[in-house]
C-alpha cells in the first residue's frame, strides 16, 4: 500500500473593498488612493500573482488602479460571488426598499453603518445574506486552494459581503452573522486573509484536491 506525503503552503488573499465612486466610474481622489494603494504593497515586497474581483465596475477599476501603481498589467479574472448585493438577481426590491426606509427612520439616512444596523432587523434578507455569506467564503477558500504559496488581488463589496464572509470563515452563522457594524471595512480597505493550503500525493504520484483552511484575516494598512 502507497505511502501518501502532504506539503501545506500558506496562500494570501488581499481582500479589499472597491473605492469610492459615482455611476461606477471612481472619484479623482479615488483613483489616487487606489494606486498609491497598489504602490504600497510593491514597497511592502508583496508578490501579486494572480487579481480576482467581482464583475461590477467599480470593483474592477479599483483592482486597475491598485495594479498601476503597483506597476503590473494583470488580467482580472471575475468571480460573481465576489459580487455586490444591489445587482443581484436574487436580492428582493420591496425588501431592501424596507431596509433603507428603516435605515433612514430610525437613525437618519441609508449611509453604509445604519444599513448594517438595520440587517439584523430584515428577516426578508436573511436567508439570502446567509447564502452570500456562504457562497464568497467558498469562493475564497477555492482560490487559496487552486493557488498555494500565491498572493491574490480580490476585490469586492461592503456590508452585505465582505464583512458577513470573514465572519463565516470565522465559524460565526445564522443571525450572528449579520452582527456587523463594529466590522464594518471601509472603502479601499485592504484585508489580508492567510489560508494553509494542502496537498497531497502518495507514492504512484497520483495527487489529490488541495484544500485550504481559513487562517485569520487582519486589516492591512496602506495609507
Amino acid at each position: 500500500m502507497g505511502h501518501t506525503k502532504e506539503r501545506k503552503m500558506k496562500t494570501t488573499v488581499l481582500f479589499t473593498r472597491h473605492e469610492d465612486h459615482k455611476d461606477q466610474v471612481l472619484l479623482p481622489d479615488a483613483v489616487e488612493r487606489a494606486r498609491m494603494r497598489g504602490l504600497r504593497l510593491r514597497e511592502k515586497d508583496y508578490k501579486i500573482d494572480r487579481v480576482k474581483g467581482s464583475p461590477l465596475p467599480r470593483a474592477d477599476a479599483t483592482a486597475t488602479e491598485m495594479m498601476t501603481g503597483y506597476g503590473q498589467t494583470t488580467d482580472i479574472e471575475r468571480e460573481a460571488r465576489l459580487g455586490d448585493f444591489k445587482s443581484d438577481p436574487r436580492t428582493p426590491k420591496e425588501a431592501v426598499k424596507e431596509l433603507k426606509a428603516n435605515a433612514v427612520a430610525k437613525h437618519g439616512d441609508d449611509s453604509d453603518s445604519n444599513l448594517a444596523k438595520e440587517l439584523i432587523n430584515t428577516p426578508a434578507l436573511h436567508d439570502l445574506l446567509f447564502a452570500r455569506a456562504k457562497e464568497g467564503a467558498e469562493a475564497l477558500l477555492e482560490m487559496a486552494a487552486a493557488n498555494p504559496g500565491k498572493t491574490i488581488l480580490a476585490v469586492s463589496h461592503g456590508v452585505a459581503r465582505m464583512e458577513i464572509v470573514l465572519r463565516y470563515l470565522r465559524g460565526v452563522r445564522d443571525t450572528a452573522l449579520l452582527d456587523i457594524v463594529p466590522e464594518l471595512i471601509d472603502r479601499g480597505e485592504v484585508i489580508k486573509l492567510t489560508f494553509e493550503v494542502s496537498e497531497e500525493w502518495d507514492d504512484l504520484a497520483e495527487t489529490h484536491p488541495a484544500r485550504a483552511e481559513f487562517v485569520s484575516a487582519e486589516p492591512l494598512p496602506l495609507l
